[in-house]
């Protein structure tokens, strides 16, 4: 794994990037649909569809936004990659935005609340990635998630992961 400014990964989310393709195509995908309603509109006045039709095309397009706020929502909170300074005085977190980009922040690990003070199944696939200073949840998963550095997360998170 590179370095990134002194940073080293500790965990990595190996399908973030799948996460982030499907983020993007839900853009294209509601733009497309968005477009194919006022088509149906047009195609309703010159009668080559009926209005049950245009209904169903309706449907299918608020089906289309309500995906694109629901899956840009989840994916928004889902971390793709920890990093640590070398003497764990900072912890450099990466997750996706509502868009489908990266977005990084910094924080101090004493900020982090530990997998011990947090309830949560150890056997669900995502786990809350929580702040004491920040009440933004995010999610990181161990089950399908890449620990790079076994002592650096253990020293971050406890280790409660079983």
């Amino acid at each position: 794994m590179k370095e990134l400014d002194g940073f080293q990964p500790i965990y990595r989310f190996p399908f973030v990037v799948h996460l982030r393709v499907f983020s993007r195509m839900k853009i294209y995908q509601t733009v497309l649909v968005s477009l194919i309603l006022p088509v149906g509109y047009v195609c309703v006045q010159q009668k080559y569809i009926t209005e049950k039709e245009l209904a169903f095309i309706t449907g299918l397009v608020v089906v289309g936004w309500i995906m694109l706020a629901v899956i840009s929502y989840l994916s928004s909170k889902c971390i793709g990659i920890i990093y640590s300074n070398a003497n764990m005085t900072k912890i450099r977190v990466a997750h996706l935005t509502f868009w489908g980009n990266r977005k990084d922040f910094v924080v101090d690990p004493d900020q982090i609340v530990p997998l011990s003070d947090i309830s949560y199944n150890p056997k669900s696939l995502f786990v809350p990635f929580l702040r004491y200073e920040n009440k933004k949840k995010l999610v990181f998963s161990i089950k399908f998630g890449q620990i790079i550095d076994k002592d650096k997360f253990d020293q971050l998170f406890g280790s409660k992961r079983d």
